[in-house]
């Protein structure tokens, strides 16, 4: 025995959890050592223990566990009796008593009985004594908020026997004990929420700050691929349009007044036709239409004269006999500077940065910037982009010979 036992549990083995509830509690609580005097002081200076109990503290040992029992009992400072009806028929519990009171000159303020859930006399002279001279400790075995305040009341009332500290001022302590734990609880939460929420919000603005580059990014981009698609073909626009078509269609007017003549511009609606030679090859394939509909009769090339250069611009005359109107046709042979621009583009090879273009073919890339180009090529000519037909499709040529064979044959 190493040190000796300031508690003794003597109990039923049917009371057997109640035994280790007490054992555990009473061996794990601190008690205030400002409010205990010395000699009610455990052996331990900071917590009530030893407590003995044979199923956890009895060696096993050659001699007889009875010996070892009544030294701990001898040895003991108190003795806690469990007393239920189970503790009333056991003979053991009778004998740990006896043998406590022997060797404590039979005094029975040593002894603190804990009843199970109600009090009752457990046959014990003395210990039945006890019931008259003062209250004893209620374990509540019962389950929920009432088991666990009636537990709680047990163990103080306990308390306040082993230490001979009033059972209220214990009962406070702890109260308050537990109200510093709860509010030291809410700061480390507060704390805790606190550092979380700066977390979250940093990362948030951390997000927002690559979400918002992003978006600008994405828009930069945007813009950039915006203006390249839109100045690209504009610059081919303003060349052809201002130093081509547009003095063109004036000189023509001004030559054949009364008559208003219309120049049909051929444009490319796939990349292999940017090349001008695959939409002329393209443009043959109508003539048989243009024949049977139309009564085309060939091409003439014709000078025109333009005020504003030395030399006269060359420009193609198609001729029906069923369309009396000037009909004239180009090539614009400035969109062949398209096909380089989506070269370079899926030419990645030469990007140090490759460029996405899965989003669409070069067929369709070339017929976008085409599209572009004709936009702005209306927007440019003006009120005479009604007699400038820009057309993609062999369908196209033949609708707008159709319209204007039917503008001629208005009265």
């Amino acid at each position: 025995m190493t040190r000796k036992p300031f508690a003794f549990i003597s109990y039923s083995r049917k009371d057997i959890e109640v035994a280790r509830y007490l054992q555990e509690r009473i061996e794990k609580y601190v008690y205030p050592k400002d409010c205990v005097a010395d000699s009610n002081r455990p052996e331990d200076d900071q917590r009530v223990r030893p407590v003995f109990l044979d199923i956890t503290d009895l060696s096993v040992q050659a001699r007889h566990f009875d010996e070892e029992i009544r030294e701990h009992l001898a040895a003991s400072r108190y003795l806690i009796v469990i007393c239920s009806s189970h503790s009333a028929q056991s003979a053991f519990v009778h004998k740990e008593i006896n043998h406590f009171l022997s060797t404590h000159d039979h005094n029975t303020d040593l002894i603190i009985p804990v009843y199970v859930d109600k009090v009752l006399q457990i046959g014990h002279p003395q210990v039945d004594a006890i019931l008259s001279t003062r209250n004893c400790p209620i374990y509540v075995s019962g389950k929920g908020e009432a088991g666990h305040i009636g537990r709680k009341y047990c163990f103080y009332h306990l308390m306040e026997f082993l230490l001979k500290v009033d059972f209220d001022k214990l009962l406070n302590r702890y109260e308050e004990y537990k109200q510093r734990r709860r509010r030291n609880k809410a700061r480390v939460l507060t704390v805790m929420l606190l550092i979380l929420f700066g977390s979250l919000s940093f990362g948030w603005y951390k997000q927002y700050r690559a979400t918002q580059a992003e978006h600008n990014l994405a828009v930069t981009e945007h813009d950039l691929a915006q203006f390249e698609k839109e100045t690209f073909p504009f610059s081919l626009v303003v060349g052809y349009i201002d130093n081509f078509l547009a003095p063109t269609l004036a000189a023509l007017e001004d030559s054949l007044v009364p008559a208003v003549p219309h120049i049909i511009v051929m444009m490319p609606d796939s990349y292999g036709r940017l090349n001008e030679q695959a939409r002329k090859d393209h443009f043959r394939q109508t003539l048989q239409a243009m024949e049977r509909d139309f009564g085309f009769q060939g091409f003439a090339t014709e000078e025109v004269k333009i005020k504003s250069r030395r030399r006269a611009s060359s420009i193609v005359r198609m001729r029906f006999s069923g369309i009396a109107t000037p009909v004239y046709h180009d090539f614009a042979s400035t969109v062949r500077a398209i096909q380089s621009v989506v070269d370079y583009k899926f030419d990645v090879n030469r990007h140090q940065v490759k460029i996405d273009t899965t989003a669409m073919s070069r067929d369709e890339m070339a017929k976008e910037y085409a599209r572009q180009f004709v936009r702005q090529a209306k927007d440019r000519l003006g009120k005479d982009s009604t007699r400038v037909h820009f057309i993609f499709s062999q369908e196209e040529l033949l609708d707008v010979l159709a319209s204007i064979k039917q503008e001629e044959a208005r009265p």
